[in-house]
């Protein structure tokens, strides 16, 4: 029998046939319990063949068919459960009453201060009932600062507002946020105008490990407001802490012009960077090397909870930890079975991130990063002694091609989704992606220094 790349690698071969189901599904209009039976159906038949070898080529081809039914039964039943759970407006101006928790971080962005609230009890005009579900609260009061102050993750709060309907793209083509929002799995959206439309409801009910770490991040963003003026301690937060919030408008548009926002977002740099600060410093504490791989592997949980447990930073420690993992069973890992791993592991814990923009980047970036830097990196080799003045920048040209093999992979999406192709993108991630790798290592020294020593950590932060 004939090996494939696909054959030596099965966790990107089922990943593969996943996505293809999830695709499919979206042109086959069946309910999950259709594909839910048919997945049983052409798996019970592929091992039947199997067992009798009778046929293995047609076992084979029944158990792919199977797995692809699988991806559209699993991302039906997530669209059905998320139509039922849905609030939609019922006419102009609708009010609704919500009572739960802080969910998430809140957010400033602009003269809006957002909160996702978990609610445990929801009114309608006459109806009222105990409800879970997740909501956007959109305030935009006088009081915002000081509703940002006194709500963390596991706020009790009242909300009374109207309900909305999700946004959608403005014009044909334009990012549609309210898609982005029910992939985040949110279920309604509520604006409130009046002051006095969020009520808090005191401390967090219980202390939950969220509540504890939301804590923990607050006051380690103000060791970096201690440490730093304005606008540098807003740029350190976002960066080290995910807490873009107080970043001047004008800066983040700057990001976005020059093709660097991605910077912004705690993703796969800043997980990379975490990684290697965890496995150098259990390192240096001679740890036993599965013991700090493990270690390593805790660290990145706990930032990745840390800093809200977005998408960004969850799929890239996902993705981390499956490389890290391979490594403890002492074997060499292929980093195309380990990334079809992580997407596996991602697509069945929710199937709608497929059609995540940051999805699809993040991967598309670490798959042209394997598979073009090789390249790219022979061709630096190949630059003749004589020129020993481009040798001695050998570490910048490196620099250059991780950057230039990312954007050749994520150049595609970005064209489609944001139709722009920002012409200095290139050169400015050259000069920004090392810089800011260098600022987190910073910020995280002046974090873990601070409770040692004041002087160190100014040192730090100078």
């Amino acid at each position: 029998m004939t090996t494939t790349p696909l054959t030596k690698r099965p966790a990107l071969r089922i990943v593969l046939l996943l996505a293809c189901g999830i695709l499919a599904s979206t042109y086959v209009p069946l309910s999950p319990l259709t594909f839910y039976f048919t997945t049983l159906l052409f798996a019970l038949v592929g091992f039947a063949l199997q067992l009798g070898t009778r046929s293995i080529l047609a076992a084979s081809i029944s158990i792919h068919v199977g797995i692809v039914c699988a991806g559209a039964a699993l991302y039906t039943n997530e669209l059905s459960k998320s139509s039922t759970e849905k609030l939609v407006p019922q006419g102009r101006n609708e009010l609704i009453v919500l009572e739960g928790t802080v969910d998430a971080e809140p957010v400033e962005k602009g003269k809006n201060l957002q909160l996702v609230v978990r609610t445990t009890f929801i009114a309608r005009g006459p109806e009222a009932a105990a409800t879970d579900r997740r909501v956007l609260v959109l305030a935009k009061t006088s009081k915002n600062k000081e509703l940002r102050e006194r709500t963390q993750i596991g706020t009790s709060v009242v909300v009374e507002g109207l309900l909305e309907d999700f946004p959608g793209p403005r014009n044909p083509g334009e990012f549609n946020y309210g898609r982005y929002l029910e992939l985040d799995d949110i279920d309604g959206v509520v604006r409130v105008n009046d002051s006095g439309g969020v009520r808090i409801g005191g401390a967090p009910q219980k202390t939950s490990l969220l509540s504890s770490i939301s804590t923990l991040r607050r006051s380690l963003a103000a060791i970096l407001d201690r440490h730093h003026s304005g606008e540098e301690a807003s740029y350190l937060k976002g960066l080290v802490l995910a807490d873009r919030g107080e970043i001047p408008t004008e800066v983040k548009q700057s990001f976005v012009d020059t093709g660097t926002i991605h910077i912004l977002a705690v993703s796969g740099l800043h997980v990379a960077v975490v990684a290697m600060i965890f496995y150098g410093l259990f390192g240096m504490l001679r740890f036993p090397r599965r013991l700090v791989s493990i270690a390593t592997m805790a660290g990145l949980i706990f930032y990745m909870l840390l800093t809200g447990a977005t998408p960004s930073v969850v799929r890239a420690t996902i993705m981390a930890c499956v490389l890290l993992a391979g490594g403890l069973f002492e074997r060499k890992t292929d980093i195309y079975n380990s990334l079809g791993i992580a997407a596996l592991i991602i697509l069945a814990l929710d199937p709608k991130q497929l059609f995540n923009v940051g999805f699809q980047l993040s991967f598309a970036a670490v798959v042209s990063i394997v598979y073009f830097y090789p390249i790219l990196a022979q061709l630096i080799r190949r630059i003749p002694e004589k020129f020993e003045e481009i040798k001695a920048i050998d570490l910048v040209l490196k620099l250059f091609a991780v950057s230039l093999a990312a954007q050749l992979g994520t150049l595609p999406f970005t064209a489609f989704y944001f139709e722009r192709i920002s012409i200095v993108s290139l050169l400015a991630n050259l000069v920004v992606v090392p810089i800011s790798s260098v600022n987190v290592m910073l910020g995280f020294a002046t974090i873990l220094t601070s409770p040692i020593s004041n002087w160190l950590a100014g040192c730090y932060a100078a």
